[in-house]
């Protein structure tokens, strides 16, 4: 899990390192036994010391991969992790948990038990996420969830380990809501995974060397399960914290029509419709998408350029289009509020409130459109969606959507 009072305990792998020693080509071995010289300490490596590990990681690594025995590989591999993520959150650099990241990235390949490749995708997945790579953790932690259904089960301990780092991502965007759902998905999995393990321990016949396992099994889970409690309780804190540096919008984006700024870890996608290569009466068309990762078009932000050529010649008209569109292609939309003559950062524009009702999830989107015009004919629709109540990314997306400057 990821808690920042991670302790190394190296002395129990002291063979380990030993097998790898073997292993290794013999130019490498006096690099990998300076390491467990290092390392072999029940107190805390100075930021000195684990920048000398670093270095000597980065020139045996090779060798250490070639060794031919992925259990010398995964041990090597889960000594170094915890010496760099450790190091990453008691001395805040940055070099280590790339490190962290290279390193994991590396070895997985090389991985072929179920187990250990899911727990090394955890985690890269809060690597990822504490270096702010979010493309990287959607695309591994969508991967994930198939995985684990395939392989695990939905009620297994993997699963509830996966939805408790998503939960993870999900509080490093400040988004309360969702952070608090995986969390107690994950609790229940937790406490299910206890029921039926304790269950098999009191009603099967079991070898003394299957009840150690079962015993381990339990032990793990209400350990996990106290994690995710505790991290529940903090959830608000953090969210509210983490949700202050979302908010900044470090990121920006340009294009030939408009530029913008956005959250540093919300994800960005552009699409080109080239309509007028094909049929020359029509405009070259755009969209972007920009939200957070791991949710489902809420809260966001799309824009979105109109390929059709010049056919009103206001923006009111152009909106009550979008809405006629609207009532035909989809009853779950309802129109709330409709206003003329609304300014737009010099541009007349219009503006349209909607109310979607999505069957898929049950949920209530409110999405609020500006359709804008420029003095070339352009027409922009800007649109932000979000849940009712959601006041925080409510004012988050009307920040990105201000921050908009046309060309």
């Amino acid at each position: 899990m990821f808690k920042l009072n991670i302790v190394l305990r190296v002395k129990n792998i002291f063979f380990i390192i030993f097998l790898v020693l073997v292993s290794c080509s013999a130019n490498y071995k006096d690099k990998v036994a300076k390491i467990l010289y290092i390392a072999q300490t029940e107190s805390e490596l100075s930021h000195k010391e684990i920048k000398k590990i670093l270095t000597l990681h980065n020139e045996v690594i090779d060798s250490v991969l070639e060794c031919n025995d992925t259990i010398q590989v995964i041990k090597y591999c889960d000594l170094l992790v915890n010496i760099f993520k450790k190091g990453f959150y008691s001395y805040n650099d940055s070099l280590l948990l790339k490190a962290e990241i290279s390193l994991i990235e590396r070895v997985i390949p090389y991985i072929n038990d179920k187990n250990d490749y899911m727990r090394l995708c955890s985690q890269l997945i809060g690597a990822y996420t504490n270096n702010g790579q979010f493309t990287q953790v959607e695309k591994l932690v969508v991967n994930s969830f198939k995985f684990v259904e395939e392989e695990f089960g939905s009620n297994s301990f993997n699963m509830a380990t996966l939805y408790y780092i998503t939960a993870y991502v999900v509080q490093k965007q400040g988004n309360l809501e969702m952070t608090l759902k995986l969390y107690n998905k994950s609790a229940s999995i937790y406490k299910e995974v206890i029921i039926m393990a304790t269950d098999v321990l009191d009603h099967a016949d079991l070898t003394q060397e299957q009840i150690k396992s079962v015993k381990k099994v339990i032990e793990d889970a209400k350990k996990s399960l106290s994690d995710c409690e505790e991290a529940i309780s903090k959830a608000p804190e953090e969210c509210a914290k983490n949700f202050a540096e979302v908010a900044k919008l470090t990121n920006n984006y340009e294009n030939k029509w408009l530029t913008f700024n956005y959250p540093k870890n919300w994800k960005m996608h552009e699409e080109i419709n080239p309509f007028n290569d094909t049929i020359p009466i029509t405009k070259e068309g755009m969209s972007i998408y920009v939200g957070q990762i791991l949710t489902t078009f809420v809260p966001a932000v799309y824009i979105v350029k109109s390929c059709m050529p010049a056919t009103f010649d206001t923006p009111e008209q152009w909106r009550d289009l979008s809405i006629a569109l609207k009532s035909i292609g989809d009853e779950n939309y309802q129109i709330l509020s409709v206003v003329d003559s609304v300014d737009f950062n010099g541009n007349p524009a219009a503006l349209a409130i909607f109310q979607y009702n999505s069957p898929e999830t049950n949920d209530t989107i409110i999405q609020v459109q500006y359709c804008v015009l420029r003095t070339n004919n352009d027409v922009f629709y800007i649109n932000k969606q979000f849940h009712p109540n959601d006041s925080l990314n409510m004012n988050l997306c009307q920040d990105i959507i201000e921050s908009i400057q046309f060309k």
